[in-house]
């Protein structure tokens, strides 16, 4: 099993997931850095007892902790964003991340992307179309069933859902998938689900890590 390191932190890939191991070292976040869904990731390692603080400066992971990217493993043990695929170093060899990923017969799973509005029921799940941009909206994912924004943008697609069957009403408010939908970015995506206008880059996160398709993306970005 290759070794990656990366500071005083070292992680593998196993079953396709990218594991930071138990005793790596981190930092705590850098308050300059606001505004990122890593931050939250590391306060929620810490709450949940991943993530212990040895001091003020540093903390170490008490189990192996699975991450949605190479990227989010490198944020947390850096304390702040940084690209994961030209962060972590093979231990053995001294090739970056990226390297490796390309020349050897090694891969990370694509994460599955959710979209959640509690106070009025949306919950929407996605996973990257073969394009690896787009994102298809799974069948059965419950959605806004009324445009509530502007009539401009995406108002007509959500109508025509509506008419066409793609989304059937269920209440006053909210509606279903009735079949997986392909959109070409996360945005008409995000548009269709909530019924208004919408930036799907920060709306769709990563399910359990909290990642937003924006970051997801720096470091899909970074393995090229």
């Amino acid at each position: 099993m290759r070794i990656f390191a990366f500071n005083e932190a070292k992680a593998c890939i196993r079953d396709h997931q990218f594991t930071v191991l138990a005793g790596s070292k981190a930092i705590p976040w850098d308050q300059s850095q606001k505004g990122w869904s890593y931050e939250t990731l590391q306060k929620k390692l810490t709450r949940l007892g991943r993530l212990h603080w040895i001091h003020q400066d540093y903390g170490l992971f008490a189990a192996d902790v699975i991450f949605s990217s190479s990227s989010a493993a490198a944020s947390i043990v850096n304390g702040a964003p940084v690209s994961g695929p030209a962060s972590w170093v093979d231990e053995s060899g001294g090739e970056v991340l990226r390297v490796i990923l390309e020349q050897q017969n090694l891969s990370i799973a694509d994460p599955t992307f959710v979209l959640k509005m509690p106070k009025i029921g949306v919950a929407a799940n996605a996973c990257l179309a073969s394009d690896r941009v787009g994102l298809i909206v799974s069948a059965g994912s419950i959605v806004r069933a009324k445009w509530v924004g502007l009539d401009l943008g995406y108002a007509k697609l959500h109508h025509r859902y509506l008419l066409n069957g793609t989304i059937v009403r269920t209440t006053g408010v909210l509606g279903q998938l009735t079949r997986d939908v392909e959109f070409i970015s996360a945005s008409p995506a995000a548009s269709i689900v909530k019924g208004n206008n919408s930036n799907g880059r920060s709306d769709w996160k990563i399910e359990g890590a909290g990642e937003t398709y924006y970051e997801w993306c720096l470091d899909e970005k970074a393995r090229q």
